[in-house]
């Protein structure tokens, strides 16, 4: 009898100890679970990718057929432009808005922005509220437009960037952000060519800003009636500052 007792405590104790292992082995596993589970919540935090939308102005023909300068209006513009012409290059201001987007494009996707094009190639017939469209419904987070810019003294020279108008009622829910990012822009332009600048300018005329639904800006690179512009312009080399100018703008908008 004392014999079966003994043998009885013996199975007690082992089974304690099989017990206590279990329970410590659960435990880790669940500690386990728990680190993994808030690791993979880290990971799963992924940061937002912004939608550029790049608008190469212009376009091989213009289109005088008008269309509402903005949403309910009876003025009317011609729905776009032929745009103006390098007057030592010969070239249409439609072919260098195109190649500095494209390169825009390049980079930016570069550098992790997810890039719209309203254009690839020259022959479209976009009107303006058309390229605002294509901004909106991608749902952009930026609509970047390039023009080139001309006037009637070929010493003229510098680039611009325009935003909508505090005072434009088409406008209103997103001037503040344009404004912001016209400035940042601008600023990285600057940095980048150190060519004359005239400034962040804002419009209420544009029914591509009109239209927007999303924040908008317009980078006039240069005047192609300036000789010594024109020519600069067509480099590569420029062309790639101007591209690093735009980009470190609107890196420093999504504060990036």
């Amino acid at each position: 009898m004392k014999k079966s007792y003994t043998s009885l405590l013996a199975m007690l104790a082992m089974m304690v100890v099989l017990v206590s292992s279990t329970s410590a082995a659960g435990s880790s596993v669940t500690g386990a679970q728990t680190e993994s589970g808030s690791g993979s919540a880290a990971s799963a935090e992924v940061k937002k990718t912004y939608v550029i939308c790049i608008d190469p102005g212009h376009q091989l023909k213009g289109n005088n057929q008008k269309e509402p300068i903005g949403p309910g209006a009876t003025e009317k513009k011609p729905k776009v432009s032929s745009g103006t012409q390098g007057v030592a290059t010969k070239k249409p201001e439609y072919v260098l808005n195109l190649e500095i987007s494209l390169k825009l494009k390049k980079e930016l996707e570069k550098r992790g922005y997810k890039v719209v094009m309203t254009r690839e190639k020259h022959n479209v017939n976009l009107s303006n509220k058309e390229r605002s469209d294509i901004a909106g419904k991608a749902n952009a987070d930026l609509f970047i437009r390039i023009h080139a810019d001309g006037d009637n003294s070929p010493k003229t020279e510098g680039f611009s960037v325009l935003y909508p108008a505090q005072s434009n009622k088409y406008t209103k829910a997103i001037y503040a952000k344009s404004k912001l990012a016209s400035e940042y822009i601008q600023q990285g332009m600057k940095s980048a060519t150190q060519a004359k600048s005239k400034g962040v300018v804002p419009r209420s005329d544009l029914t591509g800003f009109n239209w927007s639904k999303v924040p908008v800006t317009l980078v006039e690179v240069g005047f192609m009636t300036n000789p010594a512009e024109d020519k600069r312009m067509s480099t590569n080399a420029y062309q790639d500052k101007l591209v690093a100018g735009i980009s470190a703008g609107v890196d420093k908008y999504f504060q990036k």
